[in-house]
């Protein structure tokens, strides 16, 4: 069957629905519905890939796809600026916020100062105490613990809120021998914690001189001169400039007969020293330590008495007593006592590098109260 074929059939096509060929057994009706339906499947197909451009799938729609991607493309970077931007500040206001806090904390702590301040301050001794205190002290410089000890309880019952005066009672009950009452004040002392330091210390020595003594009850679970030596060291690393705390270490080390290491701590306390103060006493009982961990194998010349610092003298005075010379040691140690004030010198004399001596019927003179009370004319 023949049909009609315009001109619009035989030219070129157009983009558009490709051309409905009809078959040879298609009715002109029937090649009618499928051109209708072929249009209309087109124009959906164009209105979906072309996103309503009415250009579809060809060429102009892909051009017109790739500028809307790149406006969505601008439009997100945008968005992502503004969200950092946005971040940006956000963090810089919780900077500031922080900085701010800090400053109020800073200047709130500074103008509590003053009152901290005046929390801190202690309680002044008395007239009446202060009085006291000089009569213990000077007790206690007189070789008089005991009676130190009768004046530091009586500033206790007067003004018990003085600071360290547990401590004081402590220390002279320790210098007295009376282990016990040292051992209660030093424990009062560290629970109100006051001279809190001074007193782990002195339970340290007081155990120490306890386990020396055999009064120490219980057994021990540890070497007490171990225990001491780790609360001198942690004294003198929280105390770099006390020269004290090397004497009593020494003195322990010198209990045990370790003279070695007892005039090592000894010159370490002579570097630390008071000039004006501690430092002959110190300087004095190294060179009588290092004599006890070294003996003199030869007597000490007289040629140069007159030209001997106190420290040499008293050095000789051993070395001659070492060997068994006698009349020399009483020269070398009436020298000696030219440069020493009394109680320096009575101190020296104590000192337990003569002990060895002092049984000697021929110095029991040397070591007599009487000649130390002679000796305290001198400077």
């Amino acid at each position: 069957m023949d049909y009609p074929h315009s001109d619009e059939s035989q030219s070129s096509p157009i983009p558009g629905p490709d051309v409905v060929k009809p078959s040879a057994i298609d009715s002109p009706h029937e090649w009618s519905v499928k051109r209708r339906r072929r249009s209309r499947q087109f124009e959906r197909g164009r209105s979906r890939d072309g996103k309503g451009n009415g250009f579809g799938n060809g060429p102009m729609a892909n051009a017109s796809g790739g500028r809307g991607q790149r406006r969505g493309g601008r439009i997100s970077r945008d968005n992502a600026k503004r969200l950092m931007i946005t971040a940006c500040g956000l963090l810089l206001l919780c900077l500031a916020t922080l900085v701010g806090f800090m400053v109020g904390k800073k200047s709130s702590a500074s103008s509590a100062l003053p009152n901290q301040s005046v929390s801190l301050e202690v309680s002044q001794p008395t007239s009446a105490s202060e009085a006291l205190l000089d009569e213990a002290f000077r007790e206690l410089r007189d070789g008089h613990p005991k009676k130190a000890i009768l004046a530091f309880e009586k500033i206790q019952e007067t003004q018990p809120s003085l600071n360290g005066i547990d401590y004081l009672i402590g220390h002279a009950a320790q210098s007295a021998g009376e282990s016990s009452i040292a051992e209660e004040a030093f424990r009062r002392s560290l629970a109100k914690n006051e001279m809190a330091e001074e007193a782990r210390l002195a339970l340290a020595v007081n155990h120490l001189f306890q386990s020396g003594t055999g009064a120490s009850q219980g057994s021990q679970l540890s070497d007490p001169l171990t225990d001491a030596e780790c609360e001198f060291r942690r004294f003198s690393a929280l105390h770099p400039m006390d020269s004290n705390v090397y004497l009593q270490w020494a003195e322990a080390l010198r209990s045990r007969g370790n003279y070695s290491s007892a005039a090592e701590k000894l010159h370490k306390g002579v570097l630390r020293s008071d000039l004006s103060s501690s430092q002959s006493l110190l300087s004095a009982k190294e060179a009588l330590t290092l004599l006890q961990n070294n003996p003199s194998k030869k007597a000490p010349s007289l040629s140069g008495i007159t030209s001997m610092s106190g420290e040499l003298a008293l050095a000789s005075t051993l070395e001659s007593l070492q060997m068994q010379q006698q009349s020399e040691a009483l020269l070398f140690l009436e020298r000696a006592r030219e440069f020493y004030t009394p109680t320096v010198f009575a101190e020296l004399i104590k000192d337990n590098a003569f002990d060895p001596y002092r049984t000697d019927s021929k110095m029991r003179s040397l070591f007599s109260k009487g000649w130390l009370d002679h000796s305290s004319g001198i400077r």
